[in-house]
């Protein structure tokens, strides 16, 4: 069986064919895709996506999707007073606001408190992991593979992935960090128990490094275009960090001026992730991780857990991919030859292996038309098999034709009536008719919006109807232009209007977040009886 993972950043789309056969996953092939940074990731994300499926003839279109961007999924921490989960709720959606108040449209997505304790003052806190979506342009990104042919299967985030792949290399220690230096934005994790803890977003990336040595004296005439970057990349991975601390470099060398050029953003690096394992041990109440994992696009700089490892005086080990999962084009091992294109597949595959328990970020929407399309599969199954047995036992009963046909032309009349009956009866007893689909799975929708039309209130206006008729589902977003209070009673009384109908099994409601107007998500699930 063969799959697509599909790491998307804000200027880099890196895309892996992985082959699974038992327990065995091998990557057989991979295309990694850099944008300049002012053009946008959507515009050439199909093309790299048709251009890899092309070249390599797969045919598996299944796409495992892990988003590499902040401004499409934000995961955030924050120590909060012990306080009601509803409130909490609340609190989380305001912190969001209050830390990036430009990103009116993230919406809360999902929570964890990680830990409860008493502070210095005796007062009761707990520690919370959440994540914020911006869901424009998290669905601007998943169309774009959608209508080139894509079946999305799930997407995750990358830092919420990796305690698998930590568990399956055997790591037993209660407390771990991570270090993922991306293309364009790094970040810190910390585990504990496989999960995380803390996390926090910093300022160095692989770009300020090519951009440190993107200097004449360095790199002589050339300093712009693909020759440059790909000069730069070569360097990373010939040159690195001294081995020895006191090593002494000639800063008219080559060498000497690659040291002089990165030490100081290294060292920035070194001071900030000093001062992120004080903040953990200080707010947090925790002891500080003694092993550090590196990982992500940064790990082909030749050297840097040698130098990582010297100033913050901790084990730094470049995270490889476990015995299970398979690089084609290299070993796996510390030490191979591909090593560090190897470590940089790791959050990529994170997010196949996540496990069913992990954060699926892909939207309702998109999971709703893979239901659908999975449906349509069953039955175009069923009919060409069933088209099959009948054309076969045809053949061999040859001699009935004319009964058949004649039993046939019977249940076409049998058929007939009934649909004229329940076209009768719909009218007469709309009540009936309406529990009588329900109950068969096939929900009208015109029924079900007469129905709200009798039941809305006047000051409310529906902008999104669903209705899921396999599930017996249906999901309103409704608009209401009065003030927070009253819109909420009038939310309430329609809630309440439709559970006084008889019709639903359960009806709840809830805000949406990060709209221009004030909106109320409304879902209902339908009776069975």
């Amino acid at each position: 069986m063969s799959f697509l993972a599909v790491e998307i950043g804000k200027h880099r789309v890196k895309i892996l064919l992985l082959q699974k056969e038992k327990d065995q996953v091998t990557i057989s092939q991979e295309m990694t895709h850099v944008l300049p940074s002012q053009e946008d990731i959507k515009v050439n994300l199909r093309e790299a996506m048709l251009l890899f499926v092309r070249q390599h003839r797969i045919s598996s279109r299944k796409v495992f999707v892990t988003i590499y961007d902040p401004n499409v999924i934000m995961i955030k921490n924050v120590i909060l007073p012990m306080m009601p989960a509803k409130e909490l709720v609340q609190a989380l959606t305001w912190h969001a606001r209050d830390e990036d108040p430009k990103s009116q449209a993230q919406v809360l997505f999902n929570y964890q408190v990680v830990k409860e304790f008493t502070d210095d003052d005796q007062a009761q806190k707990c520690a919370v992991v959440y994540a914020t979506v911006q869901q424009k342009l998290l669905q601007s990104l998943l169309l774009v593979l959608t209508r080139a042919g894509f079946d999305i299967e799930r997407v995750t985030a990358a830092p919420l992935d990796y305690p698998k792949m930590l568990a399956w290399l055997g790591e037993t220690a209660e407390t771990q960090a991570l270090l993922d230096v991306g293309y364009n934005h790094s970040t810190l994790a910390i585990y504990k128990r496989n999960q995380l803890i803390f996390f926090r977003d910093l300022a160095f990336s692989f770009a300020k490094i090519k951009q440190c040595l993107n200097d004449p004296l360095f790199l002589e005439s050339q300093t712009q275009g693909e020759a440059a970057d790909q000069k730069v990349e070569q360097v990373l991975q010939m040159y690195g960090v001294p081995d020895e601390e006191t090593a002494v470099l000639d800063g008219a060398s080559r060498i000497g001026k690659f040291y002089a050029l990165i030490r100081p953003l290294l060292e920035g690096l070194v001071r900030e992730m000093r001062y992120s394992f004080s903040y953990y041990e200080t707010r947090w109440k925790e002891t500080a991780p003694t092993k550090l994992f590196l990982t992500g696009h940064g790990a082909t700089f030749k050297n840097l857990d040698v130098f990582l490892g010297r100033g913050l005086g901790m084990n730094v080990h470049n995270l490889f991919l476990p015995a299970k999962i398979q690089n084609q084009k290299g070993p796996t091992a510390e030490g191979g030859r591909d090593s560090f294109q190897t470590s940089q597949f790791v959050s990529g595959v994170a997010g196949v292996f996540a496990g069913q328990e992990a954060v699926n970020f892909l939207p309702f929407e998109f999971r709703s038309r893979r239901f659908e399309a999975f449906q349509r599969k069953i039955l175009l199954l069923l009919t060409v098999g069933l088209t099959g047995f009948f054309a076969m036992s045809f053949f061999f009963v040859k001699l009935q034709t004319a009964y058949y046909a004649q039993y046939v032309a019977m249940d076409e009349r049998h058929l007939k009536t009934l649909g004229n009956f329940a076209e009768l009866s719909s009218k007469a007893f709309p009540r009936h008719f309406l529990v009588s689909e329900i109950e068969r799975g096939t929900v009208p929708a015109e029924k079900v919006l007469k129905l709200l039309g009798y039941l809305l209130p006047e000051q409310m206006v529906i902008k999104k109807f669903f209705l899921d008729a396999a599930l017996k589902r249906v999901v309103l977003e409704v608009a209401i232009e009065l003030s927070r209070i009253q819109s909420a009673e009038v939310v309430d009384d329609f809630v309440s209007r439709l559970r006084g109908t008889s019709f639903f099994d359960k009806v709840s409601s809830s805000p949406v977040f990060g709209e221009s107007e004030a909106l109320s998500r409304i879902e209902g699930v339908f009776k069975d009886d």
